[in-house]
């Protein structure tokens, strides 16, 4: 539906699993805080991976592997099976992927594609000097372009893919809340409710588009 340009690679087709990989719940820090995620929900699709080395609607010309669906993942979880993708004979070179929110050449508008309504639900507390913020963030990564997904270019590379391929995503919340300003947060409350618009939620979609998940294949 969403990538145009993109075609056959030739040979028959084939499907193999696609899993998401959690970090863990344990704490880390974000400045002098503390931050412990209790809720990291993540809708991750569609995904398209190419044989380019720069994924965009423009140059994939040759769709390897496709997941049409989207998945709301437990980024704190260990390796849970998500779904599969339909692929044909390659190389992978690279990746285009929405966070649950997509904006085909049909609608007028972005549309969020899960139950979740956003791109992902993250949630815990912050703690510094005995001091405890409690944050919720409903985070909204929208593609930039009608018919573009909202990440282009993501580095997915295997020297193939076959009957016996898995694909792993790994995702970590974490390394998304370091751009997070915890003192501005706390300054208005012990209570932070993130929603678009707000500077915290602007840091949180940017980090999630410049370290999206990584694409890890293993073969049996």
């Amino acid at each position: 539906m969403l990538l145009l340009a993109c075609g056959s690679s030739g040979g028959e087709p084939f499907s193999y699993p696609l899993a998401a990989v959690g970090a863990g719940a344990g704490p880390f820090p974000v400045g002098d805080w503390q931050v412990t995620l209790t809720r990291a929900e993540v809708a991750i699709g569609p995904i398209y991976v190419c044989a380019t080395a720069a994924a965009s609607p423009d140059l994939c010309d040759v769709a390897l592997a496709e997941f049409t669906e989207v998945a709301v993942v437990d980024a704190l979880a260990p390796a849970a099976e998500i779904g599969e993708l339909h692929a044909r004979p390659g190389e992978p070179r690279s990746a285009m992927l929405d966070y649950g929110i997509s904006w085909f050449t049909t609608q007028s508008r972005p549309e969020a594609l899960a139950a979740l309504g956003h791109s992902a639900r993250l949630a815990g507390t912050a703690v510094r000097d005995g001091a405890s913020l409690n944050f919720d963030a409903q985070v909204d990564v929208v593609p930039p372009l009608r018919g573009s997904p909202a990440l282009v270019g993501v580095r997915a590379h295997s020297e193939f893919q076959d009957e016996g391929s898995r694909l792993e995503l790994r995702l970590d919340p974490r390394a998304w809340l370091t751009g997070v300003d915890f003192d501005a947060l706390a300054a208005s409350g012990l209570d932070a409710s993130i929603r678009p618009g707000d500077p915290a939620h602007a840091a949180i979609a940017f980090a999630m588009t410049t370290q999206p998940p990584s694409f890890r294949w293993t073969h049996d």
